[in-house]
């Protein structure tokens, strides 16, 4: 048994990783959504489920633990992230809105998927207090207390100007009846 070896010779394993999804944990829990795709990719949480983290795996196995991985929260994250050979990553804190989580895998030689990356759309919804029909309430409620405001004002000044009216007439009417008194008294 002899073997002759040539460094040059040897080539690449060329054969891209396949990415799946293999756990998707929102505060600690898993969710599992079954096996249709259009579940795993168009994730929707409420503004409550504020950490989630995802779990993927590259299925390549000629050296599993050789595998490299990337990933990108689109909407997040400015750029791709090295993971190296971590497989979990997690976000806490995350704002309404929506994002795409990328993933892409290398095998053992160097080779990058990165024509087929995974892909799961997410949305975190805004809480109820932020909506567009909360924020709507909200101006309802501001055009309204500015109205009764300006209302008040008005009744106000109409109170005060007829306080005056009356005064006016008040002293329209004791001088009057001075002057009557007066020239009852003086003959």
């Amino acid at each position: 048994g002899f073997y002759a070896f040539y460094p040059d010779s040897v080539r690449l394993d060329t054969t891209l990783p396949r990415l799946v999804l293999a756990d998707f944990k929102v505060l600690n829990h898993s969710r599992h959504f079954g096996t249709a795709p259009e579940l795993i990719q168009n994730i929707v949480l409420d503004y409550s489920d504020n950490a989630f983290s995802f779990e993927f795996a590259a299925l390549h196995l000629r050296d599993p633990k050789k595998n490299r991985y990337r990933y990108r929260m689109e909407g997040f994250d400015k750029s791709w992230m090295e993971a190296d050979a971590e497989r979990k990553v997690s976000y806490t804190n995350l704002g309404a809105g929506r994002y795409t989580f990328k993933v892409v895998a290398s095998n053992a030689d160097g080779v990058w998927n990165n024509a087929e990356p995974l892909v799961v759309q997410l949305r975190i919804l805004s809480p109820p207090w932020l909506t567009w029909w909360a924020c709507l309430l909200y101006a309802a409620l501001a055009v309204g207390a500015i109205f009764a405001l300006y209302r008040f004002q008005i009744r106000r000044r109409l109170e005060h100007a007829e306080t005056l009216r009356l005064q006016e007439l008040d002293a329209v009417k004791t001088k009057l009846y001075t002057n009557i008194t007066h020239e009852f008294r003086t003959p």
